[in-house]
């Protein structure tokens, strides 16, 4: 017999906050007080608890790579109010499957019927249909036990959750956990309650092999290549495949890198609750997917070492990171922490465009916010990446302390680039140190504290076929940059257009020629320029002692699908 239950998971104030459409917000909140659905004994409510989950359903990612038993989390039990006296709970775990994950389970395979069956005309299947089982006991270490309550005391201590992968069934995709305690209730009935853990198990992403289908394709240290990836469109997946292959135009000798190295996702956004005048990180339902579902979507592109971080932009609110007082600024800031520690992301991108600071009603925009939350930023956070994108008046005052609280920017992030993208335009090669600036229509000031090392000059656009002009002008603008004597300062590229598959439009296979191949004109060894010596004697591009061709990788078979229909990688879900 199944069983159906209610997940009894009490949490401290939350301040996360999701947007749950284009159109509204929610935060995950839970108080402190008695829930409706709690066990009371006498008047005091009980709940089983575990440390894993923001909302209820604790999930849990494991790789079948290893054999090393792995404390995943601790269960304890908590009461509402002090205990009169010692309380004991016996935590015991149950054998059979609930019906809350047998329907979970199909309406994630319902999902994934849906998408395929929408792909049928791109000729590929994205992916299989999920198995699922009880976690085995043979691979639980210890859960279960004894949880005893001090009188005079709310909370047990804990029992750890300890599980095994040794031997664990390739066969499945998701597990489920499921504890319970017994107690009995004011009317003297005995009841259960129950927690319940979903185990996500995958095996840790492969190698990345070249085109060649032999060599390796490490994460490229010749150049810093930023991404970014818009989840409403594309899985962050699609940030994990491509390569350069750096070939001697004379030996013809070849090797390959992965690119990305920093992948930025979107859409988060800095929502207002007008009621209480907190500035709110608002995730849209895409992204929060995809974080949810981290095991799938992230944890493959850490597993290759690169930085998956969360872009957060302006929400049209009327409030940014350039009008928060002291106290949104904290409270935002603990906001941002939760979100990178629960969902184990690499650090924040900030991008303040799209604020809206015009709104009726709202803050003026100061010089001293964004500097001082970039620095709670930072402070809360010393082990992430944090990056920022340099443009128009919110960045326009890090170049003098003064203006800032005395707060020198350059000092509190990892990274800066321009923000200057535009299919429309020629890329934009902004040296803020620089006196003249013959590469770029925009100027910027140095942010202080930041060593040009560290700043991103050249952001490329994403230029449909459309534009073949701008983008042999600005291959030609890069390749006389790059060979000026001491003006290259690094070898930062940043894509600046949100990353797309292969599509059927304006925008075919551009990711590949035009786009990722923009890193050959930067590269000192890669592109030069010159005349067909042939008539009519036309201005080109031409190989260096180097040429440089993007491809994508043979592992999953990313290649073959890359190029065997469109719109591979899109979102799934």
């Amino acid at each position: 017999m199944k069983k159906k239950f209610i997940i009894y998971i009490l949490f401290p104030l939350l301040i996360l906050a999701v947007g749950m459409s284009a159109c509204t917000e929610d935060t995950i909140l839970a108080d402190a007080g008695k829930l409706p659905d709690e066990t009371t004994m006498g008047s005091i409510g009980s709940t089983l608890r575990s440390n894993s989950s923001f909302s209820g359903k604790a999930v849990i990612e494991l790789t079948n790579d290893s054999e090393d038993e792995i404390v995943v989390d601790e269960i304890f039990y908590q009461l509402s109010r002090p205990a009169t006296s010692d309380v004991k709970v016996t935590v015991k775990l149950e054998s059979e499957m609930s019906m809350e994950f047998e329907a979970e389970i199909k309406a994630d395979n319902a999902k994934i019927e849906a998408f395929n069956e929408s792909m049928v005309a791109a000729h590929w299947r994205q992916k299989p249909l999920l198995k699922s089982a009880v976690f085995p006991k043979g691979n639980i270490i210890s859960g279960e036990g004894v949880l005893t309550i001090p009188a005079g005391k709310e909370k047990s201590s804990s029992i750890k959750l300890t599980l095994s992968t040794h031997n664990l069934p390739a066969d499945y995709d998701a597990y489920e956990l499921l504890f319970a305690i017994e107690q009995t209730n004011a009317d003297g009935e005995t009841e259960k309650q129950y927690l319940r853990y979903r185990v996500n198990v995958r095996q840790k992403a492969g190698e990345i092999i070249s085109e060649d289908g032999v060599n390796i394709a490490t994460l490229d240290t010749r150049f810093l290549s930023v991404f970014y990836l818009n989840t409403s469109t594309y899985q962050p997946i699609l940030a994990d495949i491509f390569i350069y292959v750096r070939t001697n135009t004379e030996t013809r000798e070849a090797e390959a890198y992965s690119m990305g190295n920093i992948v930025n996702l979107r859409i988060a956004t800095v929502g207002y609750d007008k009621e209480s005048g907190r500035a709110i990180l608002t995730l849209n339902n895409d992204l929060r997917y995809v974080l949810e579902n981290a095991a799938t979507y992230i944890r493959p592109l850490q597993d290759h070492e690169r930085k998956v971080c969360l872009c957060i932009e302006g929400g049209g609110k009327g409030l940014g990171f350039c009008n928060m007082n002291d106290a949104q600024i904290a409270d935002f800031t603990k906001q941002v922490k939760d979100a990178v520690e629960f969902y184990q992301l690499d650090g924040v991108n900030l991008w303040d465009e799209g604020s809206g600071y015009d709104k009726s009603g709202m803050p003026p925009v100061n010089t001293t916010s964004y500097p001082k939350l970039i620095k709670s930023l930072r402070d809360a956070m010393p082990g992430k990446m944090l990056t920022l994108v340099d443009k128009d008046e919110p960045t326009a005052s890090f170049y003098d302390p003064a203006l800032c609280e005395g707060i020198e920017v350059g000092k509190y992030i990892d990274y800066a680039w321009h923000g200057y993208v535009s299919e429309e335009e020629e890329v934009q090669i902004i040296e803020p140190w620089e006196t003249e600036h013959p590469y770029s229509d925009y100027t910027r000031k140095p942010i202080a504290g930041l060593t040009a090392e560290r700043y991103g000059s050249v952001n490329m656009p994403l230029y449909p076929k459309s534009a073949e002009g701008i983008l042999n002008a600005s291959k030609k603008k890069a390749i006389m940059w790059k060979k000026e004597e001491n003006r290259k300062k690094n070898n930062i590229i940043v894509f600046g257009s949100d990353m797309i598959s292969n599509e059927q439009n304006e925008y075919e296979y551009r990711m590949e020629n035009g786009y990722l191949s923009f890193i050959g004109a930067i590269a000192e060894d890669g592109l030069e320029w010159g005349k067909n010596p042939r008539p009519p004697f036309m201005e080109r591009e031409e190989n260096g002692e180097y040429s440089y061709g993007i491809s994508e990788t043979v592992t999953d078979e990313h290649r073959q699908k890359f190029h065997s229909g469109y719109l591979y990688l899109a979102k799934d879900w």
